[in-house]
C-alpha cells in the first residue's frame, strides 16, 4: 500500500502533480495545455481517461491552462473554490462545471481525504492542498503549498504532520535584483506580500518549523532566470536543518523528475 507523487511541471511555465494511490489518480493543477498533459500522462503509461480528478490552486494560466481540454472528459471531475472557479470560467469563456470547495473543509474524493486552505498571492482566492490517504492504523499526508509571498500564521496547521511537503522556492533576492529581462514592477510584485517565496523564506521556515512528520520536502515552483538548484542548495548549506527528512529540489529545467513514494 502507497501514495505517489510525481511532478509533471513546476515553474512559471506550467504546473502540474500527479498523484496516485491503489484506487486514484489526481493532477493538481493543470498549467499546460490538455494535449501536453496527455502526452506527459503517457511517459508514466497513463491515459487522460486514467485520471479521476483535478484539484486547480489558483485561476492563473501557468496552474489552469489544461481545464478547457479536460474538461471535455467526461470521466474527470473538476475542484475548486467558488471564486477561482467563476474566474477561470470567464477567461476561458466556457461554463465548466466544477465541484466546489471551501477552506478547512475536508472532502472525501475516492480512497483521499482532501482539504484546501488559503495561501497569500495574487489571484482571486487561492490555496494549497492536503491530501490524505488512510490505512487501517495510520494516515500518509501530502501539503502542496506554492505560490505564497509569506508564511502565513496557521500555515503550519497543515504542513507540520505531512509526510511529504511541496514548497515553493520561487527566486533567489540576489539573481531577482539583478535581472535585466524584468522590470521593476514586476520584481516588486514577485517579492511582495502577495508574490512568490524566496530561497531564504523557504529556508528560514524549514528550520523553524521542521517536524518528526516530514519524511521528504520538495522545494518546487523555481524561476527559470532568477533561482537555480544550485543556489538552494548553496543557501541551505548555511541553516542547520535536522537531518530528519530529505529535502528534493524540483529542476524547472529537467524534463523528468523522480517520484515520491511514501507507504
Amino acid at each position: 500500500m502507497s501514495i505517489k507523487l510525481e511532478v509533471l511541471g513546476s515553474s512559471s511555465k506550467g504546473n502540474c502533480y500527479l498523484i496516485q494511490t491503489e484506487e486514484t489518480n489526481v493532477l493538481v493543477d493543470a498549467g499546460f495545455s490538455g494535449r501536453h498533459i496527455a502526452e506527459m500522462l503517457s511517459t508514466k503509461n497513463l491515459s487522460i481517461e486514467n485520471i479521476h480528478g483535478v484539484f486547480v490552486t489558483h485561476e492563473h494560466n501557468d496552474h489552469s491552462a489544461g481545464i478547457r481540454g479536460l474538461s471535455k472528459f467526461v470521466g474527470i471531475q473538476l475542484f475548486a473554490n467558488r471564486l477561482t472557479a467563476e474566474t477561470i470560467n470567464k477567461r476561458i469563456n466556457k461554463q465548466v462545471h466544477w465541484n466546489t470547495i471551501s477552506d478547512g473543509e475536508h472532502s472525501q474524493f475516492r480512497d483521499l481525504d482532501v482539504v484546501c486552505f488559503s495561501l497569500p498571492h495574487d489571484a482571486v482566492d487561492p490555496v494549497g492542498y492536503v491530501f490524505t490517504k488512510k490505512y487501517h492504523d495510520r494516515c500518509v499526508k501530502i501539503c502542496i503549498a506554492t505560490d505564497l509571498g509569506y508564511v502565513p500564521n496557521g500555515l503550519s496547521k497543515y504542513t507540520d504532520d505531512a509526510n511529504l511537503l511541496v514548497l515553493e522556492s520561487n527566486h533567489d533576492l540576489h539573481m531577482l535584483e539583478i535581472d535585466t529581462k524584468r522590470p521593476i514592477y514586476i520584481k516588486n510584485r514577485i517579492r511582495g506580500k502577495y508574490g512568490h517565496l524566496s530561497n531564504d523564506s523557504a529556508a528560514s521556515f524549514l528550520a523553524t518549523h521542521n517536524t518528526l512528520n516530514w519524511r521528504t520536502v520538495l522545494l518546487a515552483h523555481l524561476s527559470h532566470d532568477c533561482n537555480s538548484v544550485p543556489a538552494i542548495r548553496s543557501l541551505l548549506s548555511k541553516y542547520n536543518l535536522p537531518k530528519t527528512f530529505n529535502i528534493e529540489v524540483v529542476d524547472p529545467n529537467a524534463e523528468q523528475h523522480p517520484p515520491v513514494w511514501l507507504s
